[in-house]
């Protein structure tokens, strides 16, 4: 899953495109669970609610600055209108039987993911203006599993990247299409471990997204995304023949709030298929900014520690974005 063009076509906030690691089911009948000491617990759970509360904190310190003279609140306004979501943000759940269980097990895959755009080519009035800067952003997935004793988090996923975004708006030079942003930078992806658990990955990658209305009442958004490996760990040098080097997207959103996204990933030993639909549920209740989610995946394994195996299944959840 992957952010597009805004709800609201006022708001032309920076566009936000997929990492490597999609949202999608964890192929929990194929991964053998981590348990880890009551302190190692502990530990990742502090270090969990202290990130929350560090991007809460910086947050709430950041949009109620009081204005003065000095102008002070304008610059502020400033500083919070170059935050935006990256990545969707969400919380999922599912069921599956890890290899060497005796049952099924319920877990949790979240995910948070912001950026801050560094420098902002658009001029003083990006609600208008097409978006073109120089960004850097922050994704954590993590994957819960919540019936085991000590409920561990059995794989995590740290992405940051720095990249550049430059938009075009449909017109005169564009008249076929209403929208084109060319995206491109680097990413880092990594799962934090050390010794023979430790895994990751550089990329170069270039993601071009085209946008088309359809028929006045919804849009298609085309966004394949393309990348070179720079780097990779020992463990995990074979990791192209199943995460493949691209990953073609093509997303339809209807008017009336209802999103269908798919992803076809081809590589050399397997090809993934990723459908995720996503529905506002202000739509039912107005105050209610969150949506609806349900995804369907079937390929490989979405994590460094099971990424040569295979996976398939659904998760429900709750997204703050999309």
């Amino acid at each position: 899953m992957q952010g597009k063009l805004s709800d609201s076509e006022s708001d032309r906030r920076i566009a936000h495109f997929p990492s490597v690691d999609r949202s999608g089911f964890y192929g929990v009948n194929e991964i053998s669970l981590l348990h880890f000491t009551g302190e190692s617990d502990l530990m990742r759970h502090r270090l969990l609610s202290a990130t929350v509360l560090a991007i809460l904190a910086t947050a709430n310190v950041a949009g109620s600055a009081v204005p003065d003279p000095e102008g002070s609140d304008s610059k502020s306004t400033a500083f919070t209108d170059a935050f935006g979501f990256h990545d969707p943000m969400y919380i999922a759940f599912g069921e599956g039987q890890p290899a060497g269980a005796t049952d099924k097990l319920n877990f949790a895959k979240f995910q948070v993911s912001f950026l801050f755009e560094v420098v902002s080519l658009h001029g003083e009035s990006p609600a208008m203006a097409p978006r073109r800067g120089l960004c850097i952003a922050y994704t954590q997935t993590s994957y819960w599993d919540l019936e085991s004793r000590s409920q561990p988090f059995f794989d995590t996923s740290f992405k940051p990247a720095a990249f550049g975004l430059y938009q075009f708006l449909g017109g005169t030079d564009l008249s076929w299409v209403e929208r084109v942003d060319i995206e491109g930078g680097f990413q880092h992806h990594s799962n934090g471990r050390d010794g023979l658990e430790s895994r990751f990955m550089d990329t170069l990658y270039l993601n071009p997204t085209f946008v088309w209305r359809l028929f006045d009442r919804s849009r298609l958004f085309f966004s394949p995304r393309f990348w070179t490996y720079i780097g990779k760990s020992k463990l995990n040098e074979d990791i192209t023949d199943y995460w493949s080097w691209m990953d073609l997207e093509l997303t339809w959103r209807a008017d009336f709030g209802l999103q269908l996204e798919t992803h076809v990933i081809p590589a050399k030993e397997v090809t993934t298929f990723d459908i995720t639909a996503t529905y506002p549920l202000s739509r039912l209740w107005r105050p209610l900014n969150l949506y609806a989610l349900i995804n369907y995946r079937d390929g490989a394994g979405e994590t460094f520690l099971q990424y040569n195996h295979s996976q398939s299944g659904f998760i429900f959840g709750i997204a703050l974005s999309r």
